[in-house]
């Protein structure tokens, strides 16, 4: 999978925004990071972007995916896109929030039943969560 991505500094709360998607026409994902880590992030993208322009997804979240586990990084970016806390979260998922910080880490696995629960909130695949 590649991803294209484009980044833009905002004012707004002193962050920048950062925006991937699959091709350029695609459904975007931003991300929101701190102004003063947005260079960091863009000389890494550039890093590891191909002649084609794109860049692989995969090399993107990398280091997500080892620190958190690959389900445990979807659940928590998917939970940011909508800026919910882990408490909001709980709260609509009737799961514990210290459930969901485990899960988040890759402490404990997510499983089919909580993952339906969650992707139902987060208006996402339950399957991208197991």
């Amino acid at each position: 999978m590649s991803a294209h991505t484009r980044a833009r500094r905002t004012d707004a709360l002193n962050k920048a925004v950062v925006t991937v998607s699959s091709s350029p026409s695609a459904k975007r994902s931003t991300f929101r990071v701190p102004r003063a880590a947005l260079n960091r992030v863009l000389e890494f993208l550039h890093e590891i972007t191909t002649s084609d322009g794109t860049v692989s997804a995969d090399d993107v979240f990398r280091d997500l995916d080892e620190k958190y586990g690959k389900s445990g990084a979807v659940l928590k970016g998917a939970r940011l896109r909508l800026e919910l806390t882990q408490k909001n979260l709980a709260e609509k998922t009737g799961i514990e929030q210290a459930d969901l910080s485990k899960m988040e880490n890759g402490k404990i696995s997510i499983g089919r039943e909580r993952a339906k629960r969650i992707a139902k909130v987060l208006n996402v695949d339950y399957r991208i969560l197991l």
